[in-house]
């Protein structure tokens, strides 16, 4: 609960916090377009590597480039990890668009989103993204201190996908991405101790 307090203590902290959370709401609105999943992505990666160092700016969209360079390899290995998991399902006989699968990718992007974003922040290589064995000792070593990080921000987001729909067009959006941000936020505080320990 501390980290859930600190995370949106450091967020909100920001001077135009509104601004670029209004504009990560924007790009939310068109995700199903794939350039907004990448810049998305990419101020996330951006976000957690600033919070990993020890600062709490939130990166200007304007760093474009930046952004772009960095989104687009986490997007990769993150499409690959959820067409593993649709192949896999779809071989273990679930049937792709059910509520079972909806539920098991709930789990699985609550769980791998921020990991991946995590590892490539450690090592700034797309290859990283998609070292399994990294990602499983970044869970396994921290698990007592994940585990109630990333329950809190299911639940978070999981209320911003269910009751935002109230805000209608902008406000769900909005509340979708800033959940996304206090989730990696969380998950960055929480790892912060132990990240440049573990190689």
């Amino acid at each position: 609960m501390k980290n859930l307090i600190e995370a949106v203590a450091l967020i909100f902290s920001n001077d135009d916090w509104f601004n670029k959370v209004l504009v990560g709401g924007f790009y939310t609105c068109c995700v199903l377009l794939v350039f907004p999943i990448i810049m998305i992505n990419g101020f996330m990666v951006e976000y957690m590597r600033t919070v990993i160092h020890g600062s709490h700016v939130l990166p200007y969209w304007r760093n474009a480039t930046s952004i772009i360079k960095t989104g687009w390899k986490v997007s990769l290995a993150l499409i690959l990890y959820y067409a593993a998991a649709t192949l896999l399902l779809h071989l273990a006989g679930y049937d792709v668009i059910s509520i079972q699968t909806a539920i098991l990718y709930f789990i699985l992007h609550t769980t791998l989103h921020p990991i991946v974003l995590l590892a490539y922040v450690k090592k700034e290589r797309f290859l990283t993204c998609l070292n399994i064995l990294l990602l499983l000792r970044i869970v396994l070593l921290n698990w007592k201190e994940l585990l109630p990080v990333l329950f809190i921000s299911a639940a978070l987001l999981l209320a911003a996908i269910l009751l935002g729909w109230m805000w209608i067009i902008v406000g769900w959006p909005l509340l979708v991405f800033l959940t996304l941000l206090i989730q990696n936020t969380m998950v960055a505080l929480t790892l912060r101790p132990h990240f440049f320990s573990q190689s």
